[in-house]
């Protein structure tokens, strides 16, 4: 059984900046670096149960944030989830905590642009 198979939810295909705001450490700092306020990535992939995406920092599993995008033109999405897995830049989130508006926003846009 592949990922895709044992998801809840489909995944699409998603190329959007994303702003990344810990809630929970998402890293560990070097030296005297400290944790940023804002991690910028990008989206790689979206469902109604969480995204794929790519961060300019690195990334720890068991992580909490907020995540704030544009799912299309003029409509932003702001979530919570938890890292899943992270891997060399690349992390699956998983959504939690989500309400029924950004739920709602976010499978009516899957359904709009899925194919079939």
């Amino acid at each position: 059984m592949t990922t895709q198979d044992s998801r809840k939810f489909k995944r699409l295909s998603f190329d959007k900046p994303v702003e990344l705001y810990p809630v929970f450490p998402l890293y560990q700092a070097k030296g005297n670096e400290g944790a940023k306020a804002v991690l910028a990535g990008r989206l790689t992939n979206i469902g109604g149960g969480g995204v794929g995406l790519v961060a300019d920092s690195p990334l720890r599993a068991g992580s909490v944030l907020k995540l704030h995008f544009e799912l299309k033109e003029d409509r932003w999405i702001e979530v919570f989830g938890k890292i899943a897995w992270a891997k060399d830049g690349s992390a699956g989130v998983e959504f939690f905590s989500l309400t029924r508006i950004p739920q709602r926003t976010i499978k009516r846009y899957i359904s709009e642009i899925s194919p079939g």
